[in-house]
């Protein structure tokens, strides 16, 4: 077995394909933990490990750069996301 330990299925660039992603890990004994990086893409990481009885875990958190005032994320952070995560 292979574990991944941070992957982003989560993210919108795989809104397409995640599922195909997963299914193509799991043929192959890979495990994987989808990390959260905002309160959203915690939330979705959440939802799609609940879809899998194994193999698809969720972290949640928050990442530097959507707290901090960013041009690369045009996200905003609110103190209650740190509270709801």
């Amino acid at each position: 077995m292979i574990f991944d330990s941070h992957a982003h299925l989560n993210f919108k660039d795989f809104k397409a394909d995640w599922q195909q992603v997963i299914m193509d890990c799991q043929k192959e004994d890979i495990w994987l933990i989808n990390v959260g990086a905002q309160l959203a893409t915690s939330i979705r990481a959440i939802e799609i490990a609940d879809k899998y009885s194994n193999g698809v875990f969720a972290a949640v958190g928050l990442h530097p750069l959507h707290v901090a005032d960013s041009n690369f994320h045009p996200e905003v952070f609110v103190e209650s996301d740190y509270q709801k995560i």
